[in-house]
C-alpha cells in the first residue's frame, strides 16, 4: 500500500510540474523566435595602453578602446570605433600562414603573457598578418618581430560566434533585454559574457550579463537593468568559456533605457525674438514694457516651459501686433515627446475678446518637433486697443537616455 501511495504522489507531482514547465519552455521558445538579428563587427578591445611598432620601426602607443582591424601592406590598420572622426593607427605586422577553414577574414586576439598583446588577422586563402604589442613598452635593443605560423590548434578550440539576435528591441541590446548567441565551441558548462560601453564621461564601463542558458552552440543571456549614464552608442562584448577561452570581441548597437521629464520655466529655451509691438511685452522674463503708460499686471505661468504676455494700453488708437520666436535645442539623443499649450486674448470692453494669438496645431507640432532635438516656433499675435491683452503658455516634455544630460 505504501508503494502505491508513493507512485500516486509522484504521478501528481509530475502532473502539476509538467504544464508549468511546458508553459515556461513555450514562452522561452517564443522569445527566441521573436528575436531579431544584429549587425556586428569583429573588433579588438584594448583595456589599457599597448605599445606597437610602426612599419618604419618607431614606437607607437595605442590608447584603450575598441578597434576595427584592416590589412595593409606588411601592417595592420587599427581604427577606433564609436567616434565621429575616425582615428586610425598603422602598426607593423608579420606575414604568416594558418590552416583554419574560414570563408571570410577572421580576427583573433591573444594575450599570451601579461605584458603581451597579439592581434592576428586571418585570410580565407590561408595567409595571415600578426602584430605583437607590449603593455609596458619595454623592448630589447634591436628587437625584431618573429615570423611564426598562427597557432591553428588553438584557433580550432576558440569559441566562434556565427549569429547574434536580440529582443525585445531588434538590432540593438538594451537594459533588461535579451541576447541570443549562436555558434560553436562554447562548451556545455556556463561561462561569462562581458559587455563594455562608453558612458557620457567617455569612460569605458563593464557589465556582466546574466546567463540563462548555455550550451556548446547556443547561449541566452539577459542584460543588466541598472545601466544609466550611457547614450545610444556602439558597445562590444566578449564571450569567455568555462575553460577560459575567449571569443573575438564583437560590436553591437546599444539602445539606452529611456526617461521622460518636463522642461522647467525657460530651461533650454533660447528667446530669438520678443516683439515690442505692444505697450507691455513679456517673454520668458524678458521685459520690454512701458510700465508708466498702463496698469502692469502680466499673466505668467511659472509651471510652464514658455510663458508670454502682451498688452495694448491704448484706448482708441490702433491695434498692436507682432511675432515672438523661440528655439529649444536638446543634446545627447534627447527628443521632444509631448507639447501641451494654452493661450488666447481678453478684452476690457463688452464687445467680446479682441486679442488673438496663433498657436500651432498638434499636427504641426508632430511634424516640426516631436521626435526631433531642435524646435523653432514663431507665435504671431494681435491686440485691439482698450487695454486688451494676449497670453500663451507651452509645457514641453522630452524623452532621452536615462541618466544622460540633455543640455
Amino acid at each position: 500500500m505504501k508503494y502505491h501511495w508513493s507512485v500516486l504522489i509522484s504521478f501528481l507531482a509530475i502532473t502539476l510540474i509538467l504544464p508549468a514547465y511546458s508553459a515556461s519552455q513555450e514562452k522561452e521558445d517564443a522569445d527566441e523566435a521573436n528575436a531579431g538579428p544584429v549587425e556586428s563587427e569583429r573588433v579588438v578591445v584594448l583595456e589599457k595602453e599597448v605599445h606597437f611598432l610602426t612599419p618604419t620601426g618607431e614606437d607607437v602607443v595605442v590608447s584603450p578602446g575598441t578597434y576595427t582591424v584592416e590589412a595593409a601592406e606588411d601592417a595592420l590598420r587599427l581604427t577606433l570605433t564609436g567616434e565621429e572622426t575616425a582615428q586610425s593607427v598603422t602598426v607593423k605586422a608579420e606575414a604568416t600562414t594558418h590552416e583554419a577553414s574560414i570563408e571570410e577574414p577572421e580576427l583573433i586576439t591573444i594575450s599570451e603573457e601579461e605584458d603581451q598583446q597579439v592581434v592576428i588577422l586571418l585570410m580565407p586563402d590561408g595567409k595571415a598578418l600578426e602584430a605583437v604589442g607590449s603593455s609596458s613598452g619595454i623592448r630589447e635593443r634591436g628587437m625584431r618581430f618573429r615570423a611564426q605560423r598562427a597557432p591553428t590548434r588553438n584557433l580550432r578550440r576558440l569559441p566562434r560566434i556565427k549569429g547574434i539576435f536580440t529582443a525585445p528591441r531588434f538590432g540593438a541590446i538594451s537594459p533588461d533585454g535579451r541576447l541570443y548567441i549562436k555558434g560553436t565551441g562554447f562548451g556545455n558548462s556556463k561561462g561569462q559574457i562581458r559587455l563594455q560601453v562608453k558612458n557620457i564621461a567617455n569612460k569605458i564601463k563593464t557589465y556582466y550579463l546574466t546567463v540563462n542558458n548555455w550550451s556548446d552552440t547556443k547561449i541566452k543571456a539577459t542584460m543588466p537593468g541598472n545601466i544609466s549614464g550611457v547614450k545610444d552608442t556602439k558597445s562590444s562584448f566578449i564571450l569567455r568559456t568555462a575553460k577560459g577561452l575567449r571569443s573575438t570581441a564583437r560590436t553591437v548597437n546599444f539602445y539606452a533605457a529611456r526617461q521622460t521629464t518636463q522642461l522647467k520655466h525657460g530651461e533650454n529655451v533660447y528667446l530669438k525674438y520678443c516683439s515690442n509691438g505692444a505697450n507691455v511685452n513679456l517673454c520668458l522674463g524678458f521685459d520690454n514694457s512701458d510700465k508708466d503708460h498702463c496698469f502692469y499686471n502680466p499673466i505668467v505661468r511659472k509651471d510652464a516651459t514658455i510663458s508670454a504676455y502682451h498688452k495694448n494700453c491704448d484706448d482708441v488708437i490702433d491695434w498692436d501686433d507682432g511675432s515672438d520666436v523661440y528655439e529649444i535645442k536638446l543634446k545627447n539623443g534627447w527628443v521632444f515627446d509631448k507639447i501641451d499649450m494654452s493661450g488666447g486674448g481678453n478684452t476690457s470692453s463688452n464687445s467680446g475678446p479682441q486679442g488673438f494669438v496663433t498657436l500651432p496645431t498638434q499636427l504641426e507640432l508632430k511634424r516640426s518637433a516631436i521626435g526631433t532635438s531642435t524646435w523653432t516656433q514663431t507665435i504671431p499675435w494681435k491686440i485691439s486697443p482698450g487695454k486688451d491683452y494676449v497670453h500663451y503658455h507651452f509645457w514641453v516634455k522630452i524623452k532621452g537616455p536615462k541618466g544622460v544630460p540633455y543640455k
